[in-house]
Protein backbone atom coordinates (compact mmCIF):
# COMPACT_ATOMS: atom_id res chain seq x y z
CA UNK A 1 0.00 0.00 0.00
CA UNK A 2 3.07 2.44 0.84
CA UNK A 3 4.23 2.05 -2.76
CA UNK A 4 0.81 1.93 -4.47
CA UNK A 5 -0.69 5.45 -2.50
CA UNK A 6 0.29 8.12 -1.51
CA UNK A 7 0.76 9.19 2.81
CA UNK A 8 -2.83 10.64 3.11
CA UNK A 9 -3.30 13.79 4.27
CA UNK A 10 -0.56 13.87 6.81
CA UNK A 11 3.10 14.17 5.40
CA UNK A 12 5.65 12.12 6.78
CA UNK A 13 8.10 13.08 9.56
CA UNK A 14 11.93 12.05 8.15
CA UNK A 15 13.63 12.34 5.16
CA UNK A 16 13.96 8.60 6.03
CA UNK A 17 10.48 7.26 5.34
CA UNK A 18 10.89 9.10 2.14
CA UNK A 19 13.91 7.77 1.46
CA UNK A 20 12.51 3.78 1.80
CA UNK A 21 9.76 4.08 -0.47
CA UNK A 22 11.82 5.86 -2.86
CA UNK A 23 14.32 2.79 -2.78
CA UNK A 24 11.82 0.36 -2.02
CA UNK A 25 10.27 1.77 -5.67
CA UNK A 26 13.81 1.57 -7.13
CA UNK A 27 14.36 -1.93 -6.14
CA UNK A 28 11.43 -2.95 -7.93
CA UNK A 29 11.87 -0.52 -11.14
CA UNK A 30 8.91 1.39 -10.46
CA UNK A 31 10.28 4.89 -12.11
CA UNK A 32 7.49 7.02 -12.25
CA UNK A 33 6.08 6.51 -8.41
CA UNK A 34 9.70 7.18 -7.09
CA UNK A 35 9.71 10.18 -8.94
CA UNK A 36 6.31 10.89 -7.13
CA UNK A 37 7.90 10.20 -4.06
CA UNK A 38 10.98 12.43 -4.79
CA UNK A 39 8.16 15.23 -5.06
CA UNK A 40 6.16 14.50 -2.03
CA UNK A 41 9.84 14.43 -0.30
CA UNK A 42 9.77 18.32 -1.38
CA UNK A 43 6.39 19.16 -1.13
CA UNK A 44 6.49 17.98 2.50
CA UNK A 45 9.66 20.42 2.92
CA UNK A 46 12.51 17.99 2.79
CA UNK A 47 15.33 18.88 0.04
CA UNK A 48 16.43 15.77 -1.67
CA UNK A 49 20.11 14.98 -0.98
CA UNK A 50 22.40 12.82 -4.05
CA UNK A 51 21.34 9.97 -2.28
CA UNK A 52 17.94 10.18 -3.50
CA UNK A 53 18.21 11.29 -6.62
CA UNK A 54 20.38 8.18 -7.52
CA UNK A 55 17.75 6.31 -6.07
CA UNK A 56 15.36 7.67 -8.66
CA UNK A 57 17.77 7.45 -11.23
CA UNK A 58 18.45 3.57 -9.99
CA UNK A 59 14.90 2.94 -10.63
CA UNK A 60 14.87 4.55 -14.47
CA UNK A 61 18.39 2.81 -15.26
CA UNK A 62 15.78 -0.29 -15.53
CA UNK A 63 13.73 1.14 -18.15
CA UNK A 64 13.56 1.96 -21.44
CA UNK A 65 11.43 4.63 -20.79
CA UNK A 66 13.32 7.96 -20.72
CA UNK A 67 10.83 10.65 -19.62
CA UNK A 68 11.27 10.24 -16.03
CA UNK A 69 14.92 10.00 -15.92
CA UNK A 70 15.55 12.93 -18.04
CA UNK A 71 13.66 14.82 -15.74
CA UNK A 72 14.98 13.84 -12.55
CA UNK A 73 18.02 14.69 -14.10
CA UNK A 74 17.48 18.15 -15.10
CA UNK A 75 16.46 18.58 -11.86
CA UNK A 76 19.30 17.46 -9.77
CA UNK A 77 21.53 19.56 -12.29
CA UNK A 78 19.49 22.43 -11.64
CA UNK A 79 19.96 22.33 -7.86
CA UNK A 80 22.87 22.81 -5.83
CA UNK A 81 24.33 19.15 -6.36
CA UNK A 82 26.13 17.42 -8.08
CA UNK A 83 25.97 14.39 -10.02
CA UNK A 84 28.35 11.17 -8.86
CA UNK A 85 29.87 8.28 -10.55
CA UNK A 86 26.69 6.47 -9.58
CA UNK A 87 24.47 9.40 -10.79
CA UNK A 88 26.35 8.78 -14.02
CA UNK A 89 26.30 5.26 -14.24
CA UNK A 90 22.54 5.03 -13.85
CA UNK A 91 22.15 7.24 -16.79
CA UNK A 92 24.47 5.27 -18.73
CA UNK A 93 22.90 1.52 -17.48
CA UNK A 94 19.54 3.34 -19.00
CA UNK A 95 20.93 3.86 -22.06
CA UNK A 96 21.65 0.41 -22.27
CA UNK A 97 17.49 -0.44 -22.56
CA UNK A 98 17.42 2.08 -25.29
CA UNK A 99 20.79 0.58 -26.90
CA UNK A 100 21.63 4.51 -26.80
CA UNK A 101 25.61 4.34 -27.36
CA UNK A 102 25.45 7.79 -28.44
CA UNK A 103 24.01 8.95 -25.15
CA UNK A 104 26.06 7.04 -23.11
CA UNK A 105 28.88 8.22 -25.08
CA UNK A 106 28.01 11.65 -24.24
CA UNK A 107 27.45 11.16 -20.30
CA UNK A 108 30.69 9.61 -20.42
CA UNK A 109 32.48 12.14 -21.47
CA UNK A 110 30.59 14.77 -19.34
CA UNK A 111 31.52 12.66 -16.69
CA UNK A 112 35.29 13.41 -17.78
CA UNK A 113 34.69 17.03 -17.99
CA UNK A 114 33.34 17.50 -14.90
CA UNK A 115 36.00 15.71 -12.92
CA UNK A 116 34.35 12.56 -11.70
CA UNK A 117 36.23 9.90 -11.54
CA UNK A 118 34.49 6.60 -13.48
CA UNK A 119 34.27 3.50 -11.12
CA UNK A 120 34.39 0.16 -13.12
CA UNK A 121 30.48 0.28 -12.87
CA UNK A 122 30.66 3.54 -15.05
CA UNK A 123 33.26 1.30 -17.18
CA UNK A 124 31.52 -1.80 -17.43
CA UNK A 125 28.10 0.25 -18.15
CA UNK A 126 29.66 1.84 -20.87
CA UNK A 127 30.57 -1.39 -22.80
CA UNK A 128 27.17 -3.16 -21.75
CA UNK A 129 25.50 -0.26 -24.11
CA UNK A 130 27.90 -0.79 -26.69
CA UNK A 131 27.03 -4.70 -26.25
CA UNK A 132 23.27 -4.13 -26.46
CA UNK A 133 23.08 -2.39 -29.33
CA UNK A 134 25.45 -4.58 -31.33
CA UNK A 135 28.24 -2.20 -31.85
CA UNK A 136 31.25 -3.76 -32.12
CA UNK A 137 33.57 -1.11 -32.98
CA UNK A 138 32.55 1.72 -30.16
CA UNK A 139 33.11 -1.32 -27.78
CA UNK A 140 36.56 -2.17 -29.05
CA UNK A 141 37.46 1.56 -29.59
CA UNK A 142 36.27 2.17 -26.08
CA UNK A 143 37.94 -1.10 -24.67
CA UNK A 144 41.16 0.31 -25.91
CA UNK A 145 40.70 3.78 -24.74
CA UNK A 146 40.19 3.20 -21.99
CA UNK A 147 43.52 0.21 -21.39
CA UNK A 148 45.67 3.09 -22.46
CA UNK A 149 44.78 4.97 -20.05
CA UNK A 150 45.77 2.25 -17.41
CA UNK A 151 41.90 0.44 -16.72
CA UNK A 152 41.91 -2.67 -15.95
CA UNK A 153 38.76 -4.22 -16.71
CA UNK A 154 36.90 -6.68 -14.89
CA UNK A 155 34.84 -10.10 -15.59
CA UNK A 156 31.99 -7.63 -16.88
CA UNK A 157 33.47 -5.70 -19.31
CA UNK A 158 35.09 -8.72 -20.38
CA UNK A 159 31.78 -10.22 -20.84
CA UNK A 160 30.42 -7.06 -22.26
CA UNK A 161 32.91 -7.91 -25.44
CA UNK A 162 32.04 -11.52 -25.67
CA UNK A 163 28.83 -11.03 -26.28
CA UNK A 164 29.02 -7.81 -28.73
CA UNK A 165 31.20 -10.08 -30.44
CA UNK A 166 29.07 -12.61 -30.22
CA UNK A 167 26.19 -10.96 -31.76
CA UNK A 168 28.23 -9.50 -34.44
CA UNK A 169 28.63 -13.17 -35.13
CA UNK A 170 32.46 -13.15 -35.13
CA UNK A 171 32.89 -16.39 -32.77
CA UNK A 172 36.72 -15.79 -33.65
CA UNK A 173 36.94 -12.12 -31.35
CA UNK A 174 34.63 -13.57 -29.10
CA UNK A 175 36.83 -16.43 -28.14
CA UNK A 176 39.95 -14.17 -27.94
CA UNK A 177 37.67 -11.65 -25.62
CA UNK A 178 37.26 -15.02 -23.74
CA UNK A 179 41.01 -15.42 -23.41
CA UNK A 180 41.75 -12.38 -22.35
CA UNK A 181 39.54 -13.21 -18.95
CA UNK A 182 42.04 -15.63 -18.16
CA UNK A 183 45.25 -13.32 -19.34
CA UNK A 184 44.13 -10.35 -17.38
CA UNK A 185 44.38 -12.46 -13.86
CA UNK A 186 40.34 -12.72 -13.82
CA UNK A 187 37.98 -15.85 -13.51
CA UNK A 188 35.41 -16.22 -15.93
CA UNK A 189 32.06 -16.37 -14.22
Amino acid sequence: RALASGPGPERFASVQQYMTRIKACAKVGDEQRAEWWLSEMRTAHFEPDLQAYNAVLDACANSDRIGVAERVWAAMKASSLRPDAYSYCSMIRRCQHTRDVKHAEALFSELTATGVRPTQHVYDALLNVCASAGDLRAAETWYHRLTAQGVHLGVTGHNALIVVSAKARNIEKALRWFRSIGEAGLTPD
